[in-house]
């Protein structure tokens, strides 16, 4: 039964004082109002028997509990709760628990309670099996909950450690706000770490990371569907809803916060706004056929429609229900599952994406060999190897024989297989740790780090070997096809990586000078 003024001293009630207004039996599942904070129930746990038995009250936020347990005929037994300061004595984790005397049948339970707010009690009397029932489900189910949200922040932190993409810090920030929110909320924070017990907060920390949470959760929104560059109107939309829930996220943190009301009141505006507004900015982008819309919308629906409902209770539109409470653990689990796994694959995506571009930038795209000006970084690395330590470096500078006459009669296409064909019959002969450039038109250079001149001049003779013997069928027959090759190799006439270049074209004019389709040192 409910009390019907917001408090009475101790005594008076435990003495069943004439002129208590107590109301009609109540559910065990019931809403205390908003107005006013402070509220006392008397439970009639009925009959003792068999094995012992619990009364239990669910944790949430409420600011303190007193209970008196009836001891014997006539004692009792007073226990003091808080949330923000646990009692670890006969406390399980998913609820308050105060054991029953056997000899005190038939003598009602008193409860105080203090709370700030709308507040959903879930009040029972239970047996041991039936407490230790229950908190097996809850371990299971927010521990599940607690893994699943774990490593999808750790797999998406490596993304982001290994992309540095903005949209996978706010995933993180938003998961693990929202995770530590249900810590929180449900009071495991300050039952498994007692120093936060001690921890003046100034206001609401709950309240401070759920709207951090949604904030993050908004940014994440606006990255990973592309609102800025596809819907103006969504973007600068979601941005003042996420700038909303930061003011809010700060209002949390003032001095006295945490006793007023005020905060409570914008926070419950502001939270009421998010679910329809994202909702809103979900079926534009669906309209427009946004990529990644569809898994956000599957990823967020369980926790928006649930959001939705809690704002719904809160203001009293919606009689709550243990789901609406307890179901926020779930229901993030899969919004982090659903949302952390196409983060990644969008990070895989984006990585192809970033190869192909790497790859574009440094590859000449009708042979597939190293461009000049890769060419050049990779030439500039070795020197500096030979430089230091000394590594041996040769280089061969290959150019194709009659190549202009062959263009010029068969055309570009002819060429352009002439230059592949080639290429290939080339790579085949390179060692692992040679470098394979096109140096423009039909000049190419191959790097050879660690590899001294007697084995550059025997790999120059292979492929103008290789070369010559190659033949490619035209319309008007067969086109026969020549390599020259000049070799040069760092040492201290040297200079530059350039010089050593240069050295090498000008064996390789030597080669050309003499009839083509031969090696010739610098």
């Amino acid at each position: 039964m409910l009390l019907g003024s917001d408090d009475i001293p101790a005594e008076l009630a435990l003495a069943g004082a004439p002129g208590l207004r107590w109301s009609e039996p109540l559910p065990n599942q019931m809403m205390f109002p908003a107005g006013g904070r402070v509220r006392w129930l008397r439970l009639d746990p009925g009959p003792q028997a068999g094995s012992q038995r619990w009364v239990t009250l669910a944790r949430l936020p409420m600011r303190s509990i007193d209970v008196w347990l009836p001891q014997g005929a006539t004692g009792w037994h007073h226990h003091h709760d808080g949330f923000f300061q646990p009692n670890p004595d006969h406390r399980a984790l998913h609820a308050f628990a105060w054991p029953l005397d056997p000899a005190a049948d038939g003598r009602p339970v008193y409860l105080r309670i203090e709370h700030g707010g709308r507040l959903f009690l879930d009040v029972d009397v239970s047996s041991t099996e039936g407490v230790m029932a229950m908190e097996s489900k809850f371990v299971a189910v927010l521990a599940t909950c607690l893994t699943v949200l774990a490593v999808m922040l750790l797999a998406n932190l490596m993304f982001w450690l290994n992309l540095r993409d903005r949209m996978y810090l706010l995933y993180v920030g938003a998961m693990a706000a929202l995770s530590s929110w249900l810590v929180f909320a449900t009071g495991l924070g300050y039952l498994w770490v007692s120093g936060l017990a001690d921890w003046r907060w100034p206001g609401s920390p709950s309240g401070l990371l759920l709207a951090l949470g949604n904030a993050a959760l908004l940014g994440f929104m606006h990255g990973f569907l592309g609102l800025a560059t596809g819907d103006r109107l969504a973007a600068r939309t979601i941005r003042v809803l996420a700038t909303a829930l930061l003011v809010v996220a700060l209002c949390f943190v003032l001095p006295g916060s945490g006793g007023a009301r005020w905060p409570g009141l914008l926070a419950s505006w502001t939270f009421s706004l998010v679910p329809p507004l994202m909702l809103w900015v979900l079926v534009r982008q669906l309209q427009r056929r946004a990529p990644g819309t569809w898994l956000f919308a599957l990823a967020w629906l369980p926790y928006g429609t649930l959001s939705a409902i809690r704002t719904a209770v809160t203001w009293g539109w919606v009689d709550p229900s243990p789901w609406t409470l307890f179901g926020a653990a779930p229901a993030i689990a899969f919004q982090s599952l659903v949302l952390g796994l196409a983060a990644v694959q969008r990070a895989l995506e984006l990585r192809q994406e970033r190869d192909l571009a790497l790859r574009l930038a440094s590859h000449d795209p009708l042979t597939a060999t190293l461009n000049r000006r890769e060419g050049e970084a990779r030439l500039a690395h070795m020197w500096q190897a030979w430089h230091q330590r000394h590594v041996p470096l040769s280089v061969l500078f290959v150019d194709m024989d009659r190549f202009k006459q062959v263009n010029d009669r068969h055309g570009h296409e002819i060429g352009d297989r002439c230059l592949r064909v080639v290429t290939e019959a080339v790579r085949e002969l390179l060692p692992p740790r040679a470098v394979f450039v096109r140096w423009g038109g039909d000049e190419f250079i191959v790097l050879l780090p660690g590899i001294r001149v007697d084995e550059a001049l025997r790999l120059a003779n292979d492929i103008v070997s290789a070369v010559d013997v190659i033949r490619v069928s035209t319309e008007d027959g067969h086109v026969a096809l020549g390599a020259s090759v000049g070799i040069a190799q760092a040492g201290e006439a040297v200079d530059s990586a350039a010089s050593l270049v240069r050295r090498a074209d000008q064996a390789l004019y030597r080669a050309k000078h003499e009839g083509g389709a031969r090696v010739a040192l610098a």
